[in-house]
């Protein structure tokens, strides 16, 4: 009844070949092991000979179970950061809308001469960014916050290379800043 707990690597590399689940082998031993502790096995245990006892079959049982959830467990830290890579690559594919944005307001400072639509334009694009952020899961939220400083700091490198950086250019410049 207990062979299948002990494992050679051969057998557990045919199981997971196989598709037996984890999971199933684990939940079985432990409704095994929780049987084992009905009242039935502790009046078996009381008066059977110590020749038929179950006792250290079952410890070997609970000592099996302990060791397959410590694995799992010391699986998990690995599982969630692969889920955190794979979500903070995800927000890879805004970069180039934001960066169009931000290039094609700061454009928009050359041909413009009226401040009220620099303005309009600013408000919009902080409306915009605010969204971004806002809908951004957290998994992808740190690789998009990362964007939003490197935009800033390529803003501040243009608006200090220029020595006269135009109004919407240091806007743009504080508004990447605080979002």
């Amino acid at each position: 009844m207990l062979e299948f707990l002990y494992f050679s690597p051969e057998s557990l590399h045919k199981a997971v070949l196989s598709q037996t689940a984890y999971h199933l082998m684990c939940g079985g031993s432990e409704e095994t092991q929780k049987s084992s502790q009905d009242r039935q096995l502790t009046e078996w245990e009381s008066n059977a000979a110590k020749h038929v006892s179950m006792a250290s079959q079952l410890s070997e049982v609970s000592s099996k179970i302990l060791d397959w959830r410590k694995l799992e467990l010391s699986c998990w830290k690995q599982c969630l950061d692969n889920v955190f890579v794979k979500q903070s690559k995800k927000a890879n594919k805004w970069w180039f809308h934001i960066y169009q944005l931000i290039q094609a307001t700061c454009q928009q400072e050359e041909t413009s001469e009226d401040s009220d639509s620099e303005e309009k334009d600013l408000s919009e694009v902080m409306r915009t960014l605010k969204e971004f952020m806002e809908r951004s899961n957290l998994g992808e939220f740190e690789a998009r916050l990362g964007m939003l400083k490197s935009f800033h700091c390529q803003s501040m490198y243009l608006c200090t290379e220029a020595k006269e950086g135009g109004t919407q250019s240091q806007g743009m410049m504080n508004l990447l800043w605080n979002l």
